[in-house]
């Protein structure tokens, strides 16, 4: 892979796939830059675990509401 790179003049290399990206990087022994919006995505969802009781009092909500008839008694 090495070669690869240097034969054609290149010093980065992306992929969209997690394990082949990890792979590669393991046998080239280069560090792993992760994705950013992958990163972001974790640190959302943890900043957002002590609210997952009112996300899913509201998602209960939703489902109910689905219908015109129920929608309409709100208004």
């Amino acid at each position: 892979m090495r070669r690869f790179l240097q034969f054609y003049d290149m010093s980065v290399f992306g992929g969209d796939n997690c394990a082949v990206n990890n792979r590669l990087a393991h046998l080239l022994a280069v560090p792993l830059v992760g994705c950013a919006s992958h990163r972001l995505n974790l640190a959302v969802r943890g900043f957002l675990v002590p609210y997952d009781e009112a996300f899913e009092q509201v998602q209960q909500l939703m489902r109910k509401l689905r219908t015109l008839k129920q929608a309409a008694k709100l208004r």
